[in-house]
């Protein structure tokens, strides 16, 4: 539990390690419905979440800041991640905003490293980033589960995400045993080099009001 803002942590101080940044409080709650069938599960409404990111974004820019820059690291914030650009674009706000989706940049080397033909949860790459960056903390595997393609998200018109808490009762896709500490070190310094080239790419851009969403690809 918390793995997700323990790594958005962590991402933030690696990326300022390399490139003079100021790193605003992690946001530990967010939108994950399907966690909610598992004790511990807490989810806040989607549209809440939005206006409370905003909310922070105008508060930031009123103290002097005109680029701001989102990094996420939980899956579930894939829709939040394009709808703030939406939103602060339609409310014309005067600061550029960019958001950065959870593991940008590290697709190649996960197709090279990944042994599990399954991944997206708890699985092997998430053990990997968990291993190498919390290596003194205590771990445990449970076993991998495959999640049928009428399962997986966008196969079918009419999609329920939550229905995926059924199909997953370990909250758990592919086989986390195959992970590594030293693949998730690789895994790591491709999304920090990803989202490091981001930040430097943003400093030169102009003043406020310009948005842009960034793909895993860019």
């Amino acid at each position: 539990m918390g793995c997700d803002t323990l790594i958005a942590e962590r991402l933030a101080d690696l990326v300022a390690s390399q490139e003079p940044i100021v790193v605003a409080p992690v946001l530990t709650y967010t939108l994950t419905p399907i966690a909610r069938l598992h004790p511990g599960g807490i989810s806040l409404p989607p549209e809440m979440l939005v206006e409370h990111l905003q909310a922070i974004c105008d508060e930031l820019a009123r103290n002097g800041f005109r680029k701001i820059v989102l990094a996420h690291a939980h899956g579930g914030n894939v829709p939040m991640h394009q709808m703030i650009l939406w939103t602060t674009i339609d409310r014309a706000k005067q600061y550029s905003l960019y958001s950065i989706p959870p593991l940008a940049g590290t697709s190649e080397v996960i197709g090279k490293l990944k042994e599990s033909q399954e991944w997206g949860h708890a699985c092997e790459i998430e053990t990997s980033l968990a291993l190498h960056l919390f290596r003194n903390s205590a771990t445990w595997a449970v076993p991998g589960q495959t999640l049928s393609a009428a399962a997986r998200p966008g196969c079918r018109p009419g999609f329920d995400p939550g229905g995926l808490g059924g199909a997953l009762p370990e909250y758990c896709v592919g086989e986390p045993a195959k992970a590594s500490a030293e693949k998730g070190r690789q895994i790591m310094a491709a999304w920090v080099d990803t989202v490091v080239d981001v930040v430097r790419k943003v400093k030169k851009t102009g003043g406020g009001g310009r948005h842009g969403r960034f793909a895993p690809e860019q």
